[in-house]
């Protein structure tokens, strides 16, 4: 008789329970010194499949990576919520976003309100990208215009009944952006490491906010300030003279960030980049700057 089976313990039941996901930058290169723009590549890359599967709610997500909102605090915009700064149209220059709770005004029908709170009434500035703009001006001349008797006319995410959208529905629509996101990974030659990693661990929505958290974190800027851009609650009797907009504004210029042709920092990581795309994000930005 040969020697018996030996088993040796195991991880599964770690990845059973699955560990919480709070940034979109891959295990293996997150002590890459390029971290701040693979980051970015997977950004654009997770939003521009949101545009194309879910589109109803891609520009939310994109408030949620670039501003820090919780998805409580998506569905309760309106479209008087966006606040473009230095006259310049779709946020190029700057946006910033009225977080209010306006349960009243868009979730009426419901008894329980709960998960529409907004936590932390406030002005929230949003960092500067292509991208956030692109999605931007395709929400309000695209997917707006195709909601059929809108029953709130001044709410900002709807559902296919033309009612403001609730964060249940929400949560299912990043549901679906989630598993597209995966069956992408999958289904791209060089990319099961990614789908790996990203199916290995859990995340919804809320990893907008931890990702725009590590980019204020990545830009140099203390925990502190991060909570204070972050519009966290305890943040508002720390220093009154750190001003979010100059906040966002540096950010975009530690990161020397927010630009397409920064692909060439990641030219090596196997990540296909859509060309088409981004020459229309391009093209889109650099026309609103003429």
């Amino acid at each position: 008789m040969g020697q018996p089976l030996t088993y040796k313990k195991t991880d599964e039941t770690l990845l059973r329970e699955k560990i919480k996901r709070k940034d979109l930058v891959p295990q293996n290169h997150e002590s890459n010194e390029n971290r701040i723009f693979i980051r970015l590549q997977y950004i654009r890359e997770i939003l521009y499949v949101a545009k194309h599967e879910v589109p109803d709610i891609a520009f939310g997500v994109a408030l949620q990576i670039f501003g820090g909102l919780r998805k409580g605090e998506v569905v309760n915009l309106t479209r008087t919520a966006l606040k473009s700064q230095n006259g310049q149209d779709y946020g190029v220059e700057g946006l910033v976003i009225l977080v209010r709770d306006r349960q009243l005004d868009l979730f009426n029908r419901f008894e329980d309100v709960s998960t529409m709170q907004v936590k932390n009434p406030r002005d929230q500035s949003c960092l500067i990208d292509p991208i956030l703009n692109y999605l931007y001006k395709n929400h309000m001349e695209v997917v707006l215009k195709k909601v059929k008797g809108p029953k709130q006319p001044n709410a900002l995410f709807y559902n296919t009944e033309g009612n403001s959208m609730s964060a249940d529905t929400y949560d299912k629509r990043f549901l679906k952006l989630k598993n597209a996101y995966l069956g992408m990974l999958l289904g791209t030659e060089g990319r099961y490491q990614d789908y790996l990693d990203f199916s290995q661990t859990k995340w919804r929505s809320h990893i907008g906010r931890g990702v725009f958290t590590n980019m204020c974190l990545d830009a140099g800027f203390n925990e502190k300030q991060t909570a204070v851009l972050r519009g966290d609650r305890s943040t508002q009797s720390m220093e009154s003279y750190f001003d979010i907009i100059t906040a966002t504004y540096n950010i975009r210029k530690a990161l020397g960030l927010l630009s397409p042709d920064q692909s060439s920092n990641i030219a090596n990581l196997n990540m296909p980049i859509n060309n088409k795309m981004w020459k229309e994000v391009q093209e889109f930005g650099s026309g609103l700057r003429n």
